[in-house]
């Protein structure tokens, strides 16, 4: 047992990361049984950032092709291109009754698990989107029981009408967000909770009516503020009658492209000379991490609502007793996995739901249980490598697997880079550990080469003012001003930019999520002092960054 935190160097970078004797405890509790025999997990060989990136290099949110189904051979939208070597379906077929998965393979001890994994992903079909109760959002990823959205990624809960939007909560009528619950009527909002008709704006919580404004509660009409707290009728953080503020914006002309611009910058200068939370945890007990409410016990934990016990994990809700997982639902004793609901005592899996007791997975569902390695299935028990088994045959079996992955250095890490079905650059993981390509492909992950046919020059000269945008506008094709890509403006952009008086955008849809992106602290913990009261203490922003950064404490005091 250890009495002390163990420090080892990551395999992958070199960085010292620490081992203790929780963590161990925990990967005891989460390691296998297989007919009484306890396949122990072995801690990890590196530091969790780098565990990170390599599960993120499974999961593509955003990079969308046109392709036909492999079944019904209609025109379908996915993350794998046409080109791609996978049996892709569409929703329709996948969750339908005309096709069977593949029967699978018997384990071969002469190969890695990977190579067979590998095998078994290029000959079995699995889902180009996930869509769950979804209607009429086809150009859209990780939809659930939401309608009529368009380029969205993770819409959940009843959301309707979201423009590019990510991981949208109860959402209505939004454009261009991030991070968003409850919000309706807005434009250019991360980190929005229960807002109405903000704008340009940051970490705002039951505000309405606001225009670049950050980290304000409770406030409504108000103008370039920042720490506010039920205020209302404010311009840069000053008081003014509500005639005063009447008249002040209506000398602003956000419909002008250059006019906003120079709004956001004015703002984004005004805003270092006022003080940061250290790290955003809300109603929180016992809790490090950033952008975390109602939580308790959990820590390193990263955009995380209503759970607790959770260590080294980024976005989910409602879960508990977790470790290094990535977006996840309604889930406990997981180790290991991606993009998850309701599942229980699962280890290394990727985009499963309401299953348990699985391993090293991918698009397994509907109450699955007892399955390792298996691709494709639903309500399936006792399969390795989709291949079925009885429960006895199984409980033999899996022993010897484990003690074959031992010995390849495969049990108890995430697949090799390589494997990944997707292009580095397609995923996750370039948002969050951004590589060229050379540096990608040196450590061992695909690329995708961008296709010049998207990136060809503006067929149009885009007008400042929104009042000048024509109705042809939507037949033009835009060229992105940071990176060069092709993007189009539909109808009904085109009118909700017309109704709220916005400029059309020059950046292409991805840059300007990676814009949103970052404006939020990415999900890291750095040493600071605070600059109120020199106390140490954990922050999500760099030490080389240039905001002011107060501890919990003295923030609380400043802006109440």
């Amino acid at each position: 047992m250890y009495t002390e935190n163990v420090k080892q160097a990551c395999q992958d970078c070199g960085t010292d990361f620490e081992i203790t004797q929780k963590h161990l405890d925990f990967y005891d509790s989460v390691s296998p049984v297989f007919g009484g025999t306890k396949c122990a997990l072995p801690p990890p060989v590196s530091c969790a950032p780098c565990r990170q990136q390599r599960k993120n290099s499974w999961r593509n949110e955003r990079v969308l092709y046109k392709r036909k189904c492999g079944l019904c051979k209609q025109s379908m939208i996915s993350l794998f291109s046409e080109d791609s070597p996978y049996v892709i379906y569409c929703n329709k077929c996948f969750w339908g009754d005309g096709w069977s998965p593949h029967e699978g393979f018997a384990y071969d001890f002469g190969k890695t698990f990977a190579e067979q994994f590998d095998r078994l992903l290029k000959v079995t079909p699995f889902l180009g989107t996930i869509h769950v109760n979804a209607e009429n959002s086809e150009w859209c990823n990780r939809v659930y029981n939401s309608r009529n959205n368009y380029l969205s990624i993770i819409v959940l809960f009843g959301s309707e009408n979201i423009m590019h939007g990510y991981y949208s909560i109860s959402c209505k009528d939004i454009c261009d967000t991030a991070m968003c619950q409850y919000a309706e009527l807005s434009y250019e909002l991360v980190d929005g909770e229960k807002c109405y008709n903000c704008f340009f704006s940051t970490r705002m919580r039951n505000c309405s009516s606001c225009w670049f404004s950050e980290d304000c509660t409770g406030c409504r009409n108000c103008f370039q503020c920042k720490n506010l707290r039920q205020k209302e009728y404010c311009i840069r953080n000053e008081q003014v009658t509500k005639e005063a503020y009447e008249k002040f914006v209506k000398t602003i002309d956000t419909g002008s492209f250059a006019a906003v611009e120079k709004l956001r910058k004015e703002s984004d200068t005004f805003f270092l000379t006022l003080p940061n939370r250290a790290a955003l945890v809300i109603d929180c007990e016992n809790c490090t991490g950033a952008n975390i409410y109602h939580c308790k016990d959990c820590a390193d934990t990263y955009t995380f609502y209503e759970s607790e016990k959770m260590q080294f994990c980024c976005f989910g809700e409602k879960s508990h007793d977790c470790m290094d997982c990535y977006g996840q639902g309604d889930s406990e004793f997981c180790y290991e996995c991606q993009g998850f609901l309701t599942s229980n005592q699962n280890i290394f899996c990727n985009d499963c739901a309401v299953n348990a007791n699985i391993g090293y997975c991918y698009q397994i569902n509907s109450n699955s249980s007892d399955c390792f390695g298996c691709i494709g299935l639903k309500k399936a028990k006792y399969r390795i490598l989709n291949k079925q088994y009885t429960k006895e045959e199984y409980e033999e079996l899996m022993p010897k697997i484990v003690a074959h992955m031992r010995t390849t250095g495969e049990w108890g890490r995430w697949l090799s880079p390589g494997f990944s079905p997707h292009g580095y650059n397609e995923t996750v993981a370039q948002e969050y550990f951004p590589l060229t390509k050379d540096e990608a492909v040196k450590k061992g992950f695909g690329w995708r080469d961008k296709d010049p046919a998207e990136y060809q020059p503006s067929s149009v000269d885009v007008p400042d003012d929104i009042a000048d945008v024509p109705d042809t506008f939507t037949s033009a094709t835009l060229a992105c001003s940071d990176c060069g890509k092709n993007y189009r403006i539909i109808a009904q952009e085109l009118a909700f930019y017309r109704h709220h008086k916005l400029p059309i955008p020059r950046k292409c849809p991805d840059c300007r999520h990676l814009a949103r992106i970052a404006r939020r602290p990415p999900p890291r913990l750095w040493e600071r002092k605070c600059a109120h009261c020199s106390k140490n203490t954990l922050s999500s922003y760099a030490p080389e960054r240039p905001e002011i950064i107060y501890c919990e404490e003295c923030y609380l005091k400043e802006v109440y």
